[in-house]
């Protein structure tokens, strides 16, 4: 490959210049040893600022470890230095992040593109500088790895830079760049799409979308409002990603540059963005089609708020651990210094349901769960009935005694609580008694009623089960005809709330399980012989039927016979 006389030069002085550069940092005492910066950590913070929407109450600065093994706040290696933009892509259950560096003072512009890996997200190591700080020839800025994608063993980037065209003509523009280590970055297409510091790219299948504003070859063209494109390539040329832009409206209002959206795995989007430029504040909107959107949380964020010494907002990423969006910023201090942060969520708690499955014998377990429809970072409390306390969404107990007990669950987050309670039965230990099936009488056990799970009443006082069984016409004289739920034992039975046996609509035998307030009794119904030469040799119906509301249950019902 020859490479020109004139690429030479270009590249030796550039070498030579940054050297100069950094001789002169030295000199006015900015140059520090690489890594070695502060010891300490204690700048978490707690926001007092009462809110009523959802909110991030603390963030946490993010830390490095040392090659010694120490940690330390992780910063800028040069105290002039500023964070800019980033990029984190999870991989086989760790983190990789590029995070760009810039210095800026009179006359000069540098910038460094670093690599950082971590196993929590919150504590990185191996920073390194990759090789995009010498891949422009007319370099002056660059802003950034933007969106970073693996696809198979290839790192597929989008870099913002800007520099220098022509002396005084400023351009910034996007790149498409490509890794196998993440280090180590090739340039594929140098310029895809004119465009401001920041977008986002994002990979549906085989095709490409990215959210970016316009920016003009020679500087600012007028709207920056943010603009959605797509490719079925990855370095689209300019005329794949210029063309069918359309303009991204949130709540019918255009966006302006900082940014960030995702798509969900159910096709939709989700915009993490600043109303105005202006704003410390993020809010939360989603759209169908990735460019109509539609604001559902305000104030999701605010940067001034949980960080006090806040000056100046950068870039944000959002990333989803485990199920929990944790946010990333860059962002200047009041002290003019570069710094970087994550924020974890808290979402409004709604929804709170309860329910278990009793009734339960006594001595056996009893299940409690809740379930909430939206919320995070809940805290689940149980008083049980018994005087017992649990804690979880779900838990498992075993009651003392015979009875009925209100199970109450309270879920809290930091901005949120709700309470509500469920009713648990305790019967009796079942009984076992001789019972005889008589080759004579082929018909016993006869099936009664179908058990009916519980449920929520709709219509109060309604029939809630109505069926038809045949009795036999000749029963054994002697002994004694019980309703049990099992053929085969004697166990008790219960009906929430009536048990109605009716000929021709004509009620021969009810019983109320039942009262007012007052949860079903379970129990092993003994038939009178009144009513069992009632019924023999007849059509009956049998009815369940709800009389107080709220739930609605009933257990297998047999005739049995013991003689």
């Amino acid at each position: 490959m020859k490479i020109k006389t004139s690429t030479i030069l270009a590249s030796t002085l550039l070498a030579l210049v940054m050297l100069i550069v950094v001789l002169e940092l030295v000199a006015k005492g900015f140059v520090q040893p690489a890594y070695s910066l502060q010891k300490s950590f204690d700048h978490q913070t707690i926001s007092t600022t009462s809110i009523t929407h959802p909110v991030y109450l603390t963030a946490t600065l993010l830390l490095e470890r040392l090659p010694n093994g120490d940690l330390t706040e992780l910063v800028p290696p040069l105290p002039q230095w500023q964070f800019r933009y980033m990029s984190i892509l999870p991989e086989n259950d760790a983190w990789r992040m590029w995070l760009n560096n810039q210095y800026h003072s009179p006359g000069q512009r540098v910038a460094v593109e670093q690599y950082l890996e971590s196993e929590d997200g919150i504590i990185w190591s191996n920073r390194t500088d990759t090789n995009l700080i010498d891949s422009i020839p007319d370099y002056h800025v660059l802003y950034g790895i933007r969106s970073v994608i693996k696809s198979g063993d290839i790192y597929q980037g989008w870099e913002s830079t800007y520099y220098n065209v022509v002396d005084g003509m400023w351009v910034r523009r996007i790149r498409y760049i490509t890794s196998t280590n993440g280090l180590d970055w090739q340039v594929v297409t140098p310029e895809i799409i004119a465009s401001a510091g920041a977008f986002t790219v994002n990979r549906d299948e085989n095709i490409y979308e990215m959210w970016a504003p316009p920016y003009g070859d020679s500087g600012y063209t007028g709207s920056q409002s943010l603009r959605y494109r797509i490719s079925a390539f990855p370095d689209g040329d300019w005329g794949d990603w210029e063309t069918g832009g359309s303009l991204v409206l949130v709540d019918g209002d255009e966006v302006i540059r900082e940014t960030r959206v995702r798509k969900l795995t159910d096709g939709t989007y989700e915009m993490f963005y600043r109303p105005v430029m202006s704003s410390t504040q993020v809010n939360l909107a989603v759209s169908i089609d990735g460019f109509n959107f539609t604001t559902t949380i305000t104030n999701l964020v605010d940067l001034a708020s949980i960080l006090p010494d806040f000056s100046l907002y950068r870039d944000m990423f959002v990333l989803d651990v485990n199920g929990e969006d944790w946010f990333y910023f860059t962002y200047i201090d009041i002290e003019n210094q570069g710094r970087i942060a994550v924020a974890k969520p808290t979402y409004l708690l709604e929804g709170l349901t309860a329910v278990n499955d009793s009734p339960t014998t006594l001595g056996q377990v009893t299940q409690l769960t809740s379930t909430v429809t939206s919320g995070s970072n809940i805290s689940y409390t149980w008083d049980l009935g018994d005087g017992t306390i649990m804690t979880g969404s779900t838990v498992a107990h075993i009651y003392p005694a015979v009875g009925v007990y209100t199970a109450v669950i309270t879920a809290v987050n930091s901005i949120s609580s709700q309470t509500v309670a469920t009713i648990v039965h305790i019967t009796p230990e079942q009984m076992y008694l001789p019972l005889v099936t008589s080759p004579l009488l082929p018909t016993l056990p006869l099936f009664i009623g179908p058990s009916v799970p519980a449920r929520t009443v709709i219509d109060q006082g309604g029939i809630f089960y109505r069926g038809e069984v045949e009795f036999p016409a000749s029963l054994p004289s002697g002994g004694t005809f019980y309703l049990s739920s099992s053929p085969m034992e004697l166990q008790e039975i219960a009906v929430d709330d009536e048990l109605l046996l009716q000929i021709d609509s004509t009620t021969i035998y009810t019983h109320r399980f039942s009262a007012a307030g007052i949860p079903p009794v379970w129990e092993v119904l003994e038939i009178p012989p009144v009513v069992l030469t009632r019924l023999t040799g007849q059509t009956v119906t049998v009815i369940y039927k709800d009389v107080y509301g709220v739930l609605i249950h009933a257990s297998d019902i047999w005739l049995v016979w013991e003689p």
